[in-house]
């Protein structure tokens, strides 16, 4: 079960471009979850249409214990697509079960996504959601449902998981969000509105339990305001006993309007946080540096091609730790070292985890189309440490 971990990022890597098209942008409506394969009743928006399987990408997973490989090398997962680059439908494998899950989706005739469903290795229906969109195709709903169980002594009763709302402005700017998730006796309420530009103004949180009364809740709002730039001025904390806090936001531009230093106060006069920007002659950003109270917090460097592509992205993320042995604290540092090539494309990645004192290496190759083919990864510290390699092969149908 040890690979699971490694399966999610391996294919956001791979299909990123694709992936984008699940954004909460592009998520929304469902109805009652059902074991059959129904798809939702509604006008033209809603209404699904089969697509022709055009890719099908299949990943083949590479173990190397200590430098002994595998006979042969298992499958991670497959995805499948239309014509268009939907994805139609996702496998999920393990080393020593073979399938372990599977995703179904379908779309309208506008591209937007209808419903989709999670299948687990026997077949069956494990959590559903449904989508629909106004009739200019902007997202305006969602639900998610788990599976049939039994919840509160109630058998076989579908357990729902969340609910989002999206409303827009005349110009179709999002403008409010509504989110509400459940589980079991618990909720979790957020509510956002949004100025015509979309930043967000204020945002309202809600916990507690569906069996007490709503006044037995936390309630927290977070309101903002802005400075003529766009930047955050003030940030304000209202919560459940009325207690207020103001933190107000000093900005230094450069002489053209880029951000210097922003400076969070409080209500007590100190800095909160501060953050350092610089950039090259070219007005990119090179570097951004983040202070809390203070103390160093994360630190981030770029640098780029001639064309203005970005050519490597240096982390540098600090936390303060305390040895009881010797008595001894500090500031350690974990980094992330990311490089892509001319077109963008990132071909190796150094992390380093100081709590761990983990060191794990990538290195990533592109075929002549300039699809992702081949990840090598090394991982290695104290007692630690394996190779794998990872193989994408694209079967056109």
């Amino acid at each position: 079960m040890r690979n699971k971990q490694f399966i999610i990022p391996i294919i956001l890597l791979a299909l990123t471009s694709i992936l984008e098209f699940f954004s909460c942008t592009n998520t929304a409506i469902a109805q009652p979850l059902s074991g059959s394969k129904d798809t939702l009743s509604a006008d033209v928006h809603n209404t699904p249409v089969k697509s022709v399987v055009k890719t099908i990408l299949s990943i083949e997973q590479f173990f190397y214990e200590k430098g002994k490989p595998e006979a042969k090398g298992a499958l991670v997962s497959k995805e499948y697509f239309d014509k268009n680059g939907h994805e139609l439908k996702s496998e999920t494998y393990t080393t020593y079960s073979g399938l372990e899950s599977s995703w179904e989706s379908e779309y309208s005739a506008s591209g937007k996504k209808l419903n989709q469903k999670g299948y687990n290795s026997a077949g069956s229906l494990i959590a559903e959601a449904r989508y629909t969109y106004s009739d200019k195709d902007s997202l305006i709903k969602t639900d998610t449902y788990g599976a049939p169980r039994t919840i509160m002594g109630r058998a076989g009763e579908v357990e729902h998981y969340s609910i989002s709302e999206i409303r827009y402005n005349r110009n179709g700017k999002r403008n409010y969000i509504f989110t509400k998730r459940i589980k079991e006796d618990n909720f979790d309420l957020h509510e956002y509105e949004f100025d015509d530009m979309g930043r967000e103004l204020r945002h309202t949180s809600i916990s507690g339990k569906n069996s007490l009364s709503q006044d037995s809740a936390y309630r927290e709002v977070h309101i903002t305001t802005y400075d003529e730039k766009g930047n955050w001025k003030n940030r304000t904390w209202i919560t459940r006993k009325d207690t207020v806090y103001t933190n107000k936001f000093i900005c230094e531009y450069s002489p053209s309007g880029l951000l210097i230093t922003s400076t969070e106060k409080g209500n007590d006069g100190k800095d909160w946080s501060r953050e350092e920007y610089s950039y090259d002659n070219k007005e990119r950003i090179t570097s951004k540096k983040v202070f809390s109270s203070g103390d160093k917090k994360q630190f981030d460097f770029y640098s780029y091609y001639d064309n203005g592509k970005l050519k490597q992205h240096r982390k540098l993320e600090f936390s303060f730790y305390y040895n009881p042995v010797n008595n001894e604290n500090g500031i350690e540092a974990d980094t992330l070292i990311k490089t892509f090539d001319i077109n963008g494309k990132e071909t190796e990645s150094h992390n380093y985890s100081s709590y761990s004192d983990v060191i794990t290496h990538k290195t990533m190759k592109y075929d002549s189309q300039g699809k992702l083919s081949e990840i090598a990864e090394r991982t290695y510290g104290k007692n630690k440490g394996y190779k794998r390699l990872l193989k994408y092969t694209y079967t056109v149908k």
